[in-house]
């Protein structure tokens, strides 16, 4: 037991003799890398990054999100959620916005309700979806399905994992 405290306390000393000399800059190099990479997926996570690479709209303000879980933190649910609050601002760009890029005006098709992403056993927030009067939508391949209430500027976002 003696020797392995005794190997134990040399390998400490190496260490902080390799700390002295140039190794301690390495260390501040990796920290400042970690760092720097924390700070990019706590980046790519934030709603405004979610909805942007999704729906293709850029959002000046920062969302407010409501919903967001993955399929596995439901039993029967295939899909993704994602409820987010529009500030009014970017609500009135967004209905322009959609406009010019395809998206349909509301109600959703049979097709869109058909479909399966909107089962409301497995998706409670998809009856709130299915009241939604006043908006605009988009189903892109069949993948996804995007729904927003122009009412309460709130954006559904329904898709499969991954």
């Amino acid at each position: 037991m003696k020797e392995i405290m005794l190997d134990f306390g040399a390998i400490l000393s190496d260490l902080f003799h390799a700390l002295r000399s140039g190794a301690k800059k390495v260390l501040i190099a990796l920290a400042v890398l970690t760092a720097l990479l924390t700070a990019l997926v706590l980046y790519l996570m934030t709603p405004h990054t979610e909805i942007r690479s999704l729906t293709g709209f850029r959002c000046y303000f920062v969302p407010r999100c409501e919903v967001n879980y993955q399929s596995y933190h439901r039993d029967n649910d295939l899909y993704n959620m994602g409820i987010y609050k529009l500030n009014g601002q970017d609500a009135a760009r967004f209905v322009y916005w959609a406009q010019e890029n395809g998206w349909s005006p509301m109600p959703l098709s049979d097709e869109a309700l058909t479909s399966g992403m909107l089962n409301e056993e497995t998706c409670p927030e998809a009856a709130e979806i299915k009241q939604v009067t006043q908006g605009l939508w988009k189903q892109p391949n069949g993948m996804a399905l995007f729904v927003f209430d122009s009412q309460t500027a709130t954006l559904y976002i329904r898709k499969m994992p991954r």
